[in-house]
């Protein structure tokens, strides 16, 4: 439900006071390609090729976009391979999404937010928007990454979309294990990314043309 909300709060805010993207680091960069940077939720795991979420959301979004997701990947993992699969990319757009493996090997919050806060500093640093992805993974109704994920958003001056994986995980119509989407929730993810995607593309290119 929270991911809808932002949604709606963002477009009523766009609305009303011209353009809410304005402050988002690197807002007005001049790349094209959108690039995918994950762990299996971005690679697609439990699914054909070609129906993972990136490629997706190329239905939807008219730009050049690139799955590096790697199945397995810690977000100290998805550091150490960031200049071979992001930075060459010259990326528009970097969509981050990272934590349910730190989460499976108990890697404390506080390294899982340090690693994506360098991975954040080197899209930013290459001249790339950024957008987190943030999913719920604790058990009982807790949520161990949702507050850092709002600190590294503010910290940065990046875009959160919240609970990625709200009414997918748990939903068998959505997902193929308990912990990916089938083919029916990587379409619902992309959708949801797209609905922020869209608007900032058209904010930024308004922007550029002034």
């Amino acid at each position: 439900m929270r991911v809808f909300i932002l949604i709606i709060v963002c477009n009523f805010v766009l609305i009303a006071c011209g353009n809410q993207y304005s402050d988002t680091t690197n807002f007005t960069n001049s790349y094209t390609s959108i690039v995918c940077f994950g762990d299996s939720l971005t690679a697609g795991y439990g699914v054909p090729v070609g129906k993972d979420y990136p490629s997706e959301l190329a239905m939807h979004i008219d730009a050049p976009i690139i799955n590096a997701g790697k199945s397995g990947d810690t977000s100290a993992q998805g550091l150490e391979r960031f200049d071979k699969d992001v930075y060459p990319a010259e990326a528009r757009i970097v969509i981050i999404c990272f934590g349910g493996n730190d989460y499976l090997q108990k890697i404390s919050k506080e390294n899982t937010k340090k690693n994506i806060s360098k991975i954040i500093k080197q899209c930013t640093d290459s001249g790339s928007m950024v957008i987190l992805l943030h999913c719920k993974f604790g058990l009982f109704m807790s949520d161990p990454y949702l507050e850092i994920h709002r600190e590294l958003a503010e910290e940065h001056n990046v875009l959160l979309i919240e609970d990625m994986l709200d009414g997918i995980l748990g939903n068998p119509q959505r997902s193929s294990d308990p912990l990916h989407p089938n083919e029916e929730g990587y379409a619902l993810m992309a959708e949801r990314v797209a609905k922020v995607v869209k608007p900032l593309l058209d904010a930024s290119n308004a922007e550029s043309r002034k």
